[in-house]
């Protein structure tokens, strides 16, 4: 119960009366009052501050008695959190909060709480609300003419609104024109409101009020100045809003009226007599002013050209001065003016001086100027402008004239320079000039070389009056010159440049001194300079250079004889000089077989070829010791012999001949016998094949043909002389089950792991040996096969331990079942679960899904879903029952794309009690029956019987027909259930009948059929093919544990391609496809708008009632045509697709007139091709517009997460509005916007919906239609 401080205050008082009386008593001998009182606090009470925004808490604002005085209480204010409030002074900082108020009853030690809402009540405080007065032509507006009401509040801040005035006209007898009332109202943050009404009396004016505009006539005020002045009406009198209109004449009573007599001045200049008459309507009296307005022209024209803006010029050609044609002045005045020119160029000072020069100047018939022989230099050309009324003024611009034009450079176009004994030369720029010339004259000639290579002097390659030459720049080559530059510089700048080639020529040749001559032993070298006295010197003003010698040799065969060497020095210029040395050549000791150190004999470990065992691979040859001065031969010869203790002895035979003493008849040349024995230790080397490997079985009959090859190589043995052995260890049992010879094997293998080996002999008898392994594995997946629900019963201590191999029944592998593993994750890892009470809730039951994995020995594995039925003895009840919340049963309704469907009925009959419930699923298709009776029998059924031609379209009948045909069979068995339309357990020409009439509206519902079938999550079909004897529903046997996850699969009848989802979600191609229409005579034509090969289509047209379908090259019969009213529906299938050209006439619509044909939205208008693909078909008029058809929403995705298209069509270029209204009918989003003819779409985001995922309502409205369209948001 709340309670204010007032009624606490009331009560407070009566309290205080009572206990004062009870006092007075006791005074007079009665017993005074004690502490069994009553003692209590009002739970909650609103506290108001007051004007001042404070209030004090005292014990009576929270007492509901008080029979003590005020000060044997003590009060604590707290806030929410816990804050004590000084003094319990309550200010504006705790408005809106709650706060706990105790109060302790001192003597007693008795103490309560309650709850104080601080509140404020009181209104704003307004000011500057008096009434005033103000004058007629007062700016009304509040704060500028008016004085503002403000608002105050101790409490916080206010807001304060001017609302709209009331005006009340006064009649003439009043001093006041009008009376307004203005409301103001000020709302504070509490919403309490306080309000006033200013009062405005707009005071009347009277002639004598009324005073005359002053005058411009250089007297009054000074007059206008033509050019400035430039407001004026149409008729050229200057306009009052800027000359002035009488003072006191904006009240309603008076009125006014001017008139204007005009003389013209010179120029744009005028003078103005302005007569003002005013009357007061309200006397009938009135008065006339008279203003005079001068606007005259009294300057001359105001120069806009800038005078320090510079015209540059460039010189004539062939000449120093320029030519320049003066433009028109940059200028403004009220008249027009003329104007002359006149020049001033520089003194010999740099000074302009005053002289205004005007010779050579051209004046035109055009009233233009030209000036001629302008110098180089700036001039200032000066303007003389003189307007109609007489006025002079002076402009001015400057006009630079620049040298432009580049000297013409002139070489020498080939020169000689020789250079002098020190090989040095120089050129100057005047030398290599050649009748340069310039039209304002030359100033400066310069020369640089391109390049330099001379030392000392890199700064030739930069201009200057000369330049250098020097010995790097002689080439005797007569086609290489040196590039050198000429520059001439005029007085302004210009300069201009020419090539010329030059020679360097050196004239002396050099100075050459050989060595003297020298004898040498015939074993020295002589083309060793360091003992034949080095080389000849050489010198030359150019360094000379000292080339290779050149031999001529008198020797013979043992080099004895002499050698004459020849020396020359070149230099640059290629000039040469020579000198001849003697070099003498003898023999003081003659070679023998002294010198002679024939090799060992040696033995070789390595397996090598004999016939590589050179002499240079056993680096073993013959050495020799002073041969120097012999012409020797050394030749071997190798025999070859099989021995016991080597692979092979062989004797190398060396002889050697010295050809200087050698006589053929006569035997004198050395020779020896060497041994060599060669030795094989090391076996035959695997370099390819042996590796482990694994090969996955692809046949399907468990076993792999197997390529085995490997290659070894031996450094003795020739790889065609290898010997090979292999052989087979099936499933690696160390047993050898397959044998044979060679380097290769093909062969089958079963599943499993083998090994295989290779074993390789060499000619010298050495063995080498690799195994490696082969795994032979199948891809395979196991085939589980479980025990669907276990039954298991828990020990006396509440545990139970389950093992996945519990729950196999018969799982098999495709190559045998040996190696099978089971678990409960597919790791394999979860071999058995612990299970306790705690997996029971209600203590007596509880079913648990699990996935059994079955595992082989490759790694391929496959599960199965089962049922723990997880139970508590009767006799141990280990488990404590906890049966409070009853059973449940759970679930989901399925669509076929595994989304949830909202809406369905459930029926949940519980067969013991004869009793049924109905409910329907959620959202995301979820559902549950709770607290049911345990041991109860249940049985659970789907409904749902409304919407029987949701989903269903002509393509559902392509693909009933092309099954009928077998053409393209169905291939699920819910394809099958759904294109068993009459439900008679087979596929025929009956259930396209019946489908048809559903799509074209004929039959409201499906006869024999259910629109909705609902199949267990969890059932399997015996055969697939035949799947029409199913169970459509669950039943539970004495329940005795949840049933979760008890879903049901929905399937639409009809709907064969599962286009339908329980949002209307259309996920198929928004491909478009057109038909040409076209009026010829009374008929209307239906063409095809390009090439397609079509399967099926439906559409309806609305046409006037006489009209009726005709066949094309797409056949019509009546079956495949209804008609409803002005309404023509076709659903148009054939037993093969029809492939039709652009332009083809499809059909012909008969007795009708082509502006009344218009595309209805009863049925969606497609067309499908060969491949079953959706194409949305528009019609269009041929060489025109688009045919009109009823505006239809649609939504895709839907359900959406995060983004949605809305899609319409408009008839007409028009405004829409779209709105989003969530489940509770609130507005969430609005918009407006301009539609375009034809196709819409918008965006929707899931900002727009406000975040929250459910179910809204998207409404579309335009001038002539509304549609409401379901939308889904999903997490």
């Amino acid at each position: 119960m709340k309670r204010t401080i007032e009624h606490i205050k009331r009560m407070t008082s009566s309290a205080v009366l009572w206990a004062v009386a009870v006092v007075l008593l006791s005074a007079t001998g009665l017993q005074a009052q004690d502490c069994n009182l009553p003692f209590s606090c009002v739970n909650d009470v609103q506290v108001s501050l007051d004007t001042n925004c404070v209030e004090v808490i005292t014990p009576g604002s929270i007492l509901r008695e008080m029979y003590f005085a005020s000060s044997d209480y003590t009060v604590v204010v707290k806030t929410a959190k816990g804050k004590i409030v000084p003094n319990n002074i309550i200010t504006r900082a705790y408005l809106g909060q709650r706060l706990e108020v105790s109060v302790k009853l001192n003597p007693c030690g008795k103490s309560c709480w309650g709850y104080a809402w601080i509140e404020d009540k009181y209104p704003p405080v307004l000011r500057n609300c008096d009434t005033v007065t103000v004058a007629c032509d007062a700016n009304l507006t509040a704060g500028v003419g008016v004085p503002r009401v403000t608002a105050t509040d101790a409490c916080g801040p206010v807001t304060i609104k001017q609302l709209p005035d009331v005006v009340t006209k006064l009649p003439c007898g009043s001093p006041y024109v009008k009376q307004i009332e203005r409301p103001w109202m000020a709302t504070d943050s509490s919403g309490n409101v306080a309000t006033c009404v200013q009062v405005i009396n707009v005071r009347r004016n009277t002639l004598a009020d009324v005073r005359a505009p002053r005058s411009y006539d250089d007297r009054d005020l000074p007059i206008l100045e033509c050019g400035v002045f430039n407001h004026y009406l149409p008729n050229w009198a200057p306009d009052p809003a800027y000359t002035g209109f009488p003072t006191g004449i904006n009240c309603e009573n008076i009125q006014y009226h001017y008139s204007d007599i005009i003389f013209e001045v010179c120029g744009k200049g005028k003078k103005v007599l302005r007569s003002w008459e005013v009357i007061d309507w309200c006397t009938g009296r009135d008065t006339t002013f008279a203003q005079t307005i001068k606007i005259l022209d009294t300057k001359g024209p105001v120069c806009t050209e800038d005078p320090n803006q510079v015209v540059i010029l460039k010189t004539d050609p062939k000449k120093c001065t320029a030519t320049y044609k003066v433009p028109d002045p940059k200028a403004t005045d009220c008249s027009k003016y003329s104007y002359i020119v006149g020049y001033r160029v520089k003194d010999h000072l740099g000074s302009y001086g005053d002289t205004i020069y005007t010779k050579n100047i051209i004046k035109h018939t055009d009233n233009t100027y030209t000036l001629t022989s302008l110098p180089t230099d700036t001039t200032i050309i000066i303007y003389k402008l003189t307007d109609e009324c007489g006025n002079v003024s002076y402009c001015s611009t400057k006009v630079l004239v620049k040298d432009k034009e580049s000297p013409s450079a002139n070489c020498e176009g080939y020169m000689v320079v020789s250079l002098r004994d020190n090989g040095w030369a120089e050129v100057t720029a005047l030398a290599l000039n050649s009748g340069s010339e310039d039209n304002c004259g030359i100033v400066k000639y310069e020369i640089k070389r391109l390049d330099t290579n001379c030392p000392g002097y890199p700064q030739d390659k930069t201009f200057r009056d000369r330049v250098n030459f020097c010995c790097e720049d002689v080439n005797p080559d007569p086609t290489k010159y040196i590039k050198v530059v000429l520059r001439v510089t005029d007085a302004a700048g210009n300069t201009n440049e020419c090539i010329s080639n030059v020679k360097v020529q050196d004239k002396l040749a050099p100075e050459i001194t050989c060595p003297a001559d020298v004898t040498l032993e015939c074993y020295v070298d002589y083309t060793d300079l360091t003992k034949t006295n080095g080389s000849a010197t050489a010198k030359d003003n150019c360094m000379a250079t000292v080339q290779p010698y050149q031999d001529t040799k008198y020797l013979n065969n043992c080099g004895i004889g002499y050698v004459l060497r020849k020396w020359t020095a070149t230099d640059r210029q290629g000039l040469m000089s020579m000198c001849t040395q003697r070099i003498t050549i003898i023999d003081s000791d003659p070679f023998s077989e002294e010198h002679i150190t024939f090799p060992g004999d040696t033995t070789v470990n390595v397996c090598v070829d004999p016939q590589q065992l050179s002499p240079e691979y056993l680096d073993s040859k013959p050495k020799f010791h002073s041969k120097h001065c012999a012409d020797l031969a050394v030749s071997y010869t190798d025999d070859y012999y099989e021995v016991d203790n080597a692979c092979k002895k062989i004797l190398r035979h060396w002889r050697v001949i010295n050809w200087c003493t050698y006589n053929a008849n006569e035997k004198n040349y050395y020779t020896h016998t060497q041994k060599i024995l060669v030795h094989d230790i090391e076996g035959p080397v695997f370099i390819s094949g042996c590796v482990d490997r694994t090969i996955v079985s692809r046949e399907g009959d468990c076993e792999e043909e197997v390529h085995h090859r490997v290659e070894a190589s031996d450094k003795c043995t020739p790889a065609n002389l290898l010997k090979y052995t292999w052989e087979v260890d099936l499933f690696s049992n160390q047993t050898i089950d397959r044998a044979g010879v060679g380097p290769a094997i093909s062969d089958k293998y079963p599943v499993g792991k083998h090994k295989m080996t290779f074993r390789v002999l060499d000619n010298c008898g050495n063995e080498s040996k690799c195994t490696y392994t082969f795994l032979i594995k199948d891809d395979k997946k196991p085939v589980p096969v479980c025990h669907g629900e276990l039954v298991w019963v828990l020990d006396k201590n509440g545990r139970a331990e389950i093992w996945a191999s519990d729950f196999n029944l018969k799982s098999e592998d495709f190559c045998g079942t040996a190696e099978l593993t089971f678990a409960f994750d597919e790791k394999n890892t979860q071999k058995a679960k612990t299970f306790t009470c705690a997996d029971v809730p209600n203590g007596v039951s509880a079913r648990i899904p699990l996935r059994m994995y079955v595992f082989d020995s490759d790694g391929n594995f496959e599960y199965c879903s089962v049922i723990l039925n997880l139970q508590d003895s009767p006799g141990t009840n280990a488990c404590p029952d906890n049966l409070v919340g009853g059973i449940s049963i759970n679930g989901k309704i399925l669509n076929n794309k595994l989304e949830g469907v909202d809406g369905v009925n459930l029926v949940l009959e519980d067969m013991t009690m004869e009793h049924e419930e109905i409910i329907k699923s959620q959202l995301d298709g979820s559902f549950a029956f709770t607290d049911r009776t345990l041991y109860n029998s249940f049985m659970l059924k789907p409904e749902k019987m409304d919407e029987p031609n949701k989903g269903v379209n002509t393509l559902d009948m392509v693909y009933i027909q092309r099954h009928i045909l077998s053409v393209k069979k169905l291939e699920t068995p819910y394809q099958l259930l759904a294109a068993d339309v009459n439900n008679d357990k087979k596929i025929d020409i009956s259930d396209l009948v019946g489908l048809r009439k559903i799509i074209l509206g004929v039959n409201a519902d499906y006869g024999t059929n259910r629109p909705w079938r609902f199949i267990p999550y969890d059932f399997t079909f015996e055969d697939p093919y035949q799947p029409f004897d199913l169970v459509e529903y669950k039943a539970y046997d004495q329940l005795l544990s949840d049933q979760l996850a008890q879903d049901f699969l929905m399937i639409k009848v009809g709907d064969v391609d599962a286009n339908y989802s329980s949002a209307q979600l259309f996920g198929r191609s928004k491909r478009r496809y057109s038909f040409s229409l076209e009026q010829e005579g009374n008929d209307v034509v239906f063409r095809a708008g390009e090439d397609i090969n079509v399967s099926g289509l439906q559409m309806a047209i609305t046409a006037d009632l006489k009209s009726s379908l005709a066949s094309g090259k797409m056949e019509i019969d009546d079956q495949q045509v209804f008609r409803t009213g002005n309404e023509i529906r076709l659903a148009w299938t054939k037993n093969s697709n029809v492939f039709v050209h652009e332009g083809e006439i499809l059909f012909v619509l008969k007795n009708a007139d082509l502006e009344k044909v218009s595309l209805s939205e009863q049925i969606n208008a497609e067309v499908y091709d060969a491949d079953y693909e959706t194409y949305e078909l528009d019609l269009k008029v041929r060489n025109g517009g688009q045919i009109q058809r009823t505006t239809r929403l649609s939504v895709y995705p839907n359900p959406f997460r995060d983004e949605a298209t809305i899609e319409f069509y408009l008839n007409q270029k028009e405004d829409y509005e779209l709105k989003i209204f969530d489940q509770q009918g609130r507005l969430v989003y609005r918009s407006k916007q301009a539609g375009q003819q034809g196709l819409n779409r918008e965006l929707l985001t899931k900002e727009k919906f406000g975040q929250s995922t459910g179910v809204y309502l998207i409404r579309m409205e335009t001038s002539g239609f509304t549609q409401t369209q379901k939308v889904i948001i999903t997490d």
